[in-house]
């Protein structure tokens, strides 16, 4: 398969499901331009073009995740908007265009994230109730959504980020920060793709082992980027004078691009139970690793 092509195709169809779902227009005229700005900025949709592969994988209709994947995508764009204010990494640009709080100003960036936040949370929720009928199936999917973006996930991973900054930290620890700012809404999204698709606890399993790996993959690909000054590809440039944790400076980055070969395999085996139809998380993985290459 023609990986660029497929991701193309994908994108554009949540890029046009987002704007069915969640319509930007109204007053304040500075609110809805600050969201609409946050949300078609270049962003690729990886989390909810995975949720769209598992779908694909499981045999069903894309319809059954596409609501769900498009509110991934809305708490994602809530998470980078914090990522960058000042009191956080200070970031000049997202994705080679000025950070939203440079546009908009520091209140009005908080609360377009809040709002996204919020609405990310309502589509995916609303699927859930939707689909699973065993009530304490879904209190626990609930709480893993929660507790993973919140304080045992996304939400802790950046505070450790800010807390360990220009600090000498251990492998261990950078890892520890990365599968919780990192890859945690990667697992995230699959396993409510996952649920929503009706797979087994083995598919999910293996599914959550591949999420973890591709995350991993794409943090410390951005760190070996970052290090290089690649704004080219990272999309970002920040103020921030100290340096915020990365696997470069715990390992050294010839470290770095073995664990990203070996985080390659792994994801790449763990999705194998699932024969020709892991094709598009195959190629992804791999797509992923040429990044950094």
């Amino acid at each position: 398969m023609n990986i660029k092509v497929y991701l193309k195709q994908r994108k554009e169809l949540i890029d046009e499901y987002i704007k069915c779902v969640f319509p930007i227009y109204g007053e304040p005229d500075k609110i809805h331009e600050a969201l609409w700005s946050s949300m078609f900025n270049g962003g690729k949709r990886i989390r909810p073009i995975i949720m769209l592969a598992i779908a694909d994988l499981a045999g069903v209709g894309l319809e059954k995740v596409l609501n769900a994947a498009a509110g991934i995508e809305m708490i994602h764009s809530s998470t980078l908007i914090l990522d960058d204010l000042p009191s956080m990494d200070d970031a000049l640009l997202r994705r080679g265009k000025p950070a939203l709080h440079k546009v908009y100003g520091e209140s009005t960036a908080i609360l377009t994230a809040n709002i996204l936040m919020l609405d990310g949370l309502r589509l995916i929720t609303e699927d859930l109730i939707k689909t699973i009928e065993d009530k304490e199936q879904l209190l626990e999917i609930n709480r893993d959504l929660f507790e993973g973006i919140g304080k045992d996930g996304l939400m802790l991973g950046q505070f450790l980020d800010l807390a360990l900054s220009g600090k000498n930290i251990s492998k261990k620890e950078v890892e520890n920060v990365h599968k919780k700012k990192t890859s945690s809404l990667f697992t995230l999204s699959s396993k409510v793709a996952a649920l929503l698709c009706g797979l087994n606890e083995n598919q999910i399993e293996s599914l959550l082992k591949y999420a973890e790996s591709f995350g991993m993959i794409f943090q410390i690909s951005d760190d070996l980027l970052a290090l290089e000054g690649m704004v080219s590809k990272t999309g970002k440039t920040s103020l921030r004078m100290d340096v915020s944790s990365n696997y470069i400076s715990a390992t050294g980055s010839e470290e770095a691009k073995r664990k990203i070969s070996e985080y390659t395999k792994k994801a790449i085996s763990d999705v194998k139970i699932f024969k020709k139809d892991s094709e598009p998380l195959v190629e992804l993985v791999k797509l992923l690793k040429e990044r950094s290459a």
